[in-house]
């Protein structure tokens, strides 16, 4: 799985802090100023598809020896009219970009196919240095997204709501629900996942099992016990919109530990916070 870090930034002082999206945590990182750089790659006139990773590179002299310049990487549109940031910090001398994802967007799709000129600047925009030529963002065809790792299960769903499905996967062995948008990880103490509008709301909530204590949580809802309905036995999630109110009821179907045949439990109140 490739790890997307977003980089959101808080000025403060002479220092400025970063947040890591993938650790999850603040980080303070002295601004380092350059008094050069010369932008190395992509070449001119390079195509880049939608969904693939590339890496823009450069060679920066720092104005503390032996410290990583601060950097900031924009992507511009040829005719000047929008520009992208796509990260600022410190940078050695590279950064990998999956092409399209943008922090502040939700999708790939966020950034249109086009001609874009690429520029590194340093931290106070006293040198910059431009490509030569633009590159060029491209919506091939079929699109192949490196997401996801061996034994996870794809959980593909419109997380906030923008109206576009969000790429997720979800790993069984590490409670990893993983969404492809702004590099989102988030750990849940549970086996089994589901992404569906449980509230109505137009956007998606995961909602995770646990067999253990037969309870069904939506993170920002109360948690919803079944086990003085449901005995002990072996569950798996099954929603749907099964009372046809536009929203979609927890529910859990499986097979009682003291045999008999398979049982649905469906949860048919609106969700409490």
């Amino acid at each position: 799985m490739i790890a997307v870090t977003t980089l959101f930034l808080f000025i403060g002082g002479t220092a400025f802090y970063v947040y890591d999206s993938v650790r999850g945590r603040s980080f303070e990182a002295a601004r380092v100023d350059a008094t050069d750089i010369r932008l190395t790659a992509p070449a001119p006139g390079t195509a880049w598809n939608r969904g693939s990773e590339v890496v823009i590179q450069w060679n920066a002299v720092s104005t503390n020896p032996g410290a990583t310049p601060t950097v900031s990487i924009n992507l511009k549109q040829e005719s000047g009219e929008v520009e992208y940031l796509l990260a600022e910090g410190p940078y050695p001398s590279s950064f990998a970009w999956m092409v399209g994802e943008f922090p502040g967007m939700a999708s790939l799709f966020d950034i249109p196919d086009g001609a874009y000129i690429i520029e590194v600047c340093s931290s106070r925009q006293a040198v910059c240095d431009r490509s030569p030529s633009p590159v060029t963002v491209v919506t091939p065809e079929v699109i192949a997204i490196p997401w996801g790792a061996p034994g996870d299960e794809p959980l593909p769903a419109d997380y906030n709501g923008d109206g576009k499905a969000d790429l997720a996967t979800w790993s069984t062995q590490q409670e990893l629900l993983s969404i492809l948008y702004l590099g989102y990880r988030e750990n849940r103490p549970t086996a089994t996942a589901t992404a569906e509008d449980y509230n109505g709301d137009g956007s998606t909530e995961v909602a995770t099992w646990n067999n253990t204590t037969r309870t069904i949580t939506i993170p920002g809802f109360s948690p919803i016990p079944l086990n003085t309905h449901a005995p002990a036995g072996t569950y798996v999630l099954t929603p749907a919109d099964y009372d046809g109110d536009g929203a979609t009821n927890p529910a859990i179907w499986g097979m009682p530990a003291a045999g008999g045949n398979p049982l649905w439990y469906i949860y048919t109140k609106s969700l409490e916070r």
